[in-house]
């Protein structure tokens, strides 16, 4: 389980540095693209 959080950490963590460093996608993008998928979807 320590290790486990430990992983995650380091992933949040390069995560935040490849957003800092101008990488990744948009956020708007992002959830538009999520929404249009899910919005007739039946669950």
């Amino acid at each position: 389980m320590e290790e486990n959080q430990r992983e995650v950490r380091r992933m949040v963590m390069e995560s935040y540095q490849d957003m800092l460093d101008g990488k990744g996608r948009d956020y708007k993008e992002f959830f538009s693209e999520l929404e249009s998928r899910y919005k007739n979807a039946n669950v």
